[in-house]
């Protein structure tokens, strides 16, 4: 398996069965439903409010209008109501939003002990991993220290520092591959298959990189 892949599935793991992860993904979904309630409350408040609006105009008219006493005393009553459970409504609903957000404090902080406590855990794997990745930076870094020189020299032909640095990061492809191929067959891979490989990228022939890996092949 190569680095990059030992080092995804170190972290699939890792999700899987840590424990501060979990409880934190525990509180953000119990805050995300307590926070859709109070939106479902919302929309509940603006219909009682809808409810108050509505038998406050009504009333109005009939008390301009002057008759029918007994209609308007029914109103009156209904009024009296919405307003009633209108202002209950937005009481309870104000004390829930301010004991949801006093949450976010200790929520928010318990979310950056997770998240330290995952970066912590992605840089110990990393580290154990970071021998296999070294030759890659290390090669990578050599062909733009290449790349870099030849631009300060205008007799320089610059086509052959592109050419070099695509021809490390073609045979650092090229070795992955292999690695990759000997994982899954648990063996080393075939002189067919690593030949394909060579005629996809042609350029990587005469590197001696691809001489040393070719001796490596049975």
């Amino acid at each position: 398996m190569s680095a990059s892949k030992k080092f995804e599935a170190a972290q699939q793991e890792f999700s899987k069965n840590d424990p501060v992860l979990q409880r934190v993904s525990l509180l953000l979904r119990k805050y995300r439903e307590e926070i859709q309630a109070l939106r479902r409350e919302c929309k509940e408040r603006e219909r009682l409010r809808e409810r108050y609006d509505h038998y406050r105009v009504k009333l109005d008219g009939l008390e301009k209008k002057g008759k029918d006493m007994e209609r308007i005393q029914r109103n009156q009553q209904k009024l009296k109501d919405s307003e009633e459970a209108y202002d209950s409504i937005t009481q309870e609903l104000v004390d829930k939003m301010e004991r949801c957000w006093k949450k976010h404090v200790s929520i928010f902080a318990e979310c950056t002990m997770c998240l330290w406590n995952i970066q912590f855990h992605m840089i110990s794997d990393l580290s154990r991993v970071s021998h296999s990745l070294q030759p890659y930076r290390d090669q990578y870094c050599e062909a733009l220290k290449i790349a870099a020189s030849s631009t300060l020299d205008s007799t320089h032909d610059g086509n052959k520092s592109s050419d070099h640095l695509e021809n490390l990061l073609q045979n650092s492809r090229l070795t992955d591959t292999v690695e990759e191929e000997k994982h899954q067959d648990g063996s080393s891979v075939s002189l067919e298959k690593y030949e394909k490989l060579v005629e996809q990228e042609p350029s990587i022939s005469s590197t001696p990189q691809y001489q040393s890996a070719k001796s490596t092949v049975v």
